[in-house]
């Protein structure tokens, strides 16, 4: 019973870190978007490609080792 418990605790804590690192991804975008005032229409495009640049960069520096 108490492995049972330990377990569960450390994956909360887990998924309680991933959450806050979530929440705070927001609000970065929420403030990179607002200080290059960014239109709404347009948000979802640049998220967009910055993932998918981030995605291709990150399989080049991986390439590259």
């Amino acid at each position: 019973m108490t492995k049972t418990f330990c377990a569960s605790s450390g994956a909360q804590k887990v998924f309680l870190f991933a959450h806050s690192l979530s929440v705070d991804n927001i609000f970065v975008f929420v403030l990179v978007f607002g200080y290059f005032a960014i239109p709404a229409k347009y948000q979802h495009r640049v998220l967009f490609y910055g993932i998918v640049g981030a995605l291709i960069f990150r399989a080049i520096f991986i390439a590259l080792g």
